[in-house]
C-alpha cells in the first residue's frame, strides 16, 4: 500500500495522465496512461534509482530549472512551482 499517491496530471493537455506512488521502503511506481489509445505502462524506481534519475536530471538541464532551486546557490525547503 503506497504511503503517498499523487496525479502529476496531463501536461499541456498532451494526452499523456501521469501518478506517482511512494511506499514507506523508499521506492516509487510511476503509473502512465494515454487515454488516446488506452496504452498504460507502470515503472517501478528503487530508491538509489530514482536518487539517480533527479541527479541526472539536472546534471542535463541544470539546478535552474529545479522548481526548489533559490538562485542564490541554495535549496529552498518547498517548490516555488506549487
Amino acid at each position: 500500500m503506497p504511503l503517498h499517491t499523487q496525479d502529476i496530471g496531463d501536461s499541456r493537455g498532451q494526452g499523456h495522465e501521469l501518478k506517482i506512488a511512494g511506499f514507506d521502503d523508499g521506492n516509487i511506481i510511476l503509473y502512465s496512461r494515454n487515454p488516446d489509445n488506452g496504452e498504460t505502462q507502470r515503472i517501478v524506481l528503487m530508491e538509489d534509482q530514482w536518487q539517480l534519475l533527479l541527479k541526472s536530471l539536472l546534471d542535463i538541464y541544470g539546478k535552474e530549472k529545479c522548481c526548489y532551486y533559490h538562485g542564490a546557490g541554495r535549496c529552498m525547503a518547498t517548490s516555488h512551482a506549487d
